[in-house]
């Protein structure tokens, strides 16, 4: 790996180079914050003067100083309000054009397993030591409330095909997880079957081994409400089997299995650092309800003592309040707001 050290002290160069003074000092500072132990830093100034790029600096340090650590597979992963925002500054945090980034089709927080061990089994140096994953919130944390992509669903589907409890239900699991992409549903399955049977052959069968003894503790795991997500499933498709095998509603079902991949990925995930884009948008994360599946998903994100993280924003909280907006609440919107922040 001495090649992919020299690499990465290189890439660190030519990006702190093509830094203007005050992005390279800012860098520098994070730098040296996250070397002593400081692991939530906040880089606020005005719209246009480049914090993706202070972005893009970090994650160049940051591998430099991970590498130094002895740490040989650094997890970025970069959350922003919306996947049009993702592809735009993917590109720029990409510290090189070898760099691996995952597609935003399969950013979802319940995918990120499939991810991670195609990540860690990649045959190039670079990409197996350092990986940019994207999220999304709303999609990945808020997910109780609907079926999610087909994606989501098919790759979902190739796992749990593979459970023994379920074996006895796989016609009705599968309407189920058709929902309404009929027209697209066979498409998606046979890509996502031959993603886990290419990721398994590359993993020496450590990612099936992996998956189904987590999707098994998962599922009979006795939930806070007292319910299991196996019950969940069956109760499902025996509900598919007595409408004479068509669809019903299966939201509140897949959700479940949402939040359990969700919770599968997290455990294998382990960030290393943690970008958040104008993250003042995204305080209901770290103000959830820690006994919502929200809560629960991002408190096991964010608790990590490991996890580094890099805030970013323009308008951390609101600039001032008028007299008048004063008079109205009764609060200082501007003072109580930079409080929370802090």
């Amino acid at each position: 790996m001495a090649n992919v050290s020299n690499k990465l002290y290189d890439i660190e160069q030519n990006i702190m180079s093509g830094l203007k003074d005050f992005q390279k000092a800012t860098v520098n500072r994070i730098d040296y914050l996250f070397r002593n132990g400081q692991r939530r830093v906040l880089v606020s100034d005005e719209v246009g003067l480049g914090k993706t790029l202070i972005a893009r600096g970090t994650v160049a340090k940051l591998a430099v100083m991970q590498k130094e650590t002895g740490d040989n597979l650094v997890k970025v992963v970069y959350i922003c309000s919306n996947a049009a925002i993702a592809e735009q500054n993917l590109n720029k945090l990409r510290i090189t054009s070898e760099l691996r980034t995952e597609s935003m089709n399969s950013s979802r927080l319940s995918m990120q397993h499939l991810n991670i061990f195609n990540q860690e089994n990649d045959k190039d140096l670079l990409s197996r030591y350092i990986q940019l994953i994207p999220l999304t919130p709303d999609t990945s944390f808020r997910i109780t409330a609907g079926a999610g992509t087909v994606n989501e669903r098919a790759l979902m589907f190739a796992i749990l095909r593979r459970i023994p409890a379920l074996h006895d239900y796989l016609a009705e699991l599968e309407i189920a997880m058709i929902d309404w992409a009929t027209a697209a549903w066979d498409w998606y399955r046979d890509f996502y079957e031959k993603e886990v049977l290419k990721c398994d052959e590359n993993s020496n069968g450590q990612y099936l081994q992996y998956m189904l003894e987590k999707s098994d503790e998962f599922l009979t795991e006795i939930q806070p409400d007292g319910t299991r997500y196996l019950d969940a499933v069956t109760e499902l498709c025996l509900a598919i089997r007595e409408n004479g095998m068509k669809r019903v509603n299966s939201n509140a079902a897949i959700g479940k299995l949402r939040v359990m991949f969700s919770k599968i990925s997290l455990d294998k995930l382990e960030p290393d650092l943690v970008v958040m884009d104008e993250f003042q948008r995204f305080k209901y994360l770290i103000n959830s309800d820690p006994e919502s599946e929200t809560g629960m998903l991002a408190n096991k994100f964010f608790s990590s003592n490991n996890v580094r993280m890099l805030l970013l924003s323009a308008t951390p909280y609101k600039m001032y309040s008028t007299l008048e907006e004063i008079d109205d609440s009764q609060v200082d919107e501007h003072y109580s707001e930079f409080l929370d922040v802090m």
